[in-house]
């Protein structure tokens, strides 16, 4: 981890700056809990941003996902979960630390669907982390750029959770 912190440093952190702009722009953050995944990243996941965890199934991506909703629920963050394939299941939630009383679990019927979900939960506003599980679903280029410019307008970390990257060049921080 060292080296990618280095290369952070070098530059730049993920949404630090921005195209004509003298200095940086300070960007909020939305601390994960994983101090060394935080301090590699300049205090957590990008505030008003689209953070995508792309991976195979079995690669800890829902595991990490579940820890950086913990977190924002411990901090009392409110925050919404968008689950169109069922998948969340309450009680492992629940013994992942989510405290499911401050968490928003909207399961809609289908992809479509839950694009819809994820652009009316961060535009009502209120939630510090939306987390968009989207696992095996396509989306139309055109929801991107919505859902972006709502999490920005929100202040609101979208989380979008996929097995492959599905957002592109509106995601401000990708890990995969």
């Amino acid at each position: 981890m060292p080296a990618a912190a280095e290369l952070l440093d070098r530059i730049g952190r993920p949404g630090d700056i921005r195209l004509g702009s003298a200095r940086p722009e300070t960007v909020a953050r939305l601390p994960t809990g994983l101090t060394v995944l935080d301090q590699a990243l300049g205090g957590g996941l990008p505030r008003g941003r689209v953070t995508e965890l792309a991976g195979a199934r079995s690669t800890g991506r829902t595991g990490l996902a579940c820890a950086i909703a913990a977190r924002a629920t411990a901090a009392g963050e409110t925050i919404g979960w968008i689950d169109p394939d069922d998948a969340l299941d309450p009680e492992a939630a629940t013994a992942a630390g989510i405290a499911l009383a401050r968490t928003l679990w909207v399961r809609p019927r289908d992809a479509a669907d839950a694009f819809r979900a994820a652009e009316v939960v961060l535009g009502a506003g209120g939630f510090g982390l939306v987390v968009l599980d989207i696992d095996g679903a396509r989306s139309g280029a055109g929801v991107w750029p919505r859902l972006a410019r709502a999490a920005e307008r929100t202040r609101s970390t979208l989380l979008v959770v996929a097995p492959r990257r599905a957002a592109g060049t509106f995601a401000a921080l990708v890990s995969s």
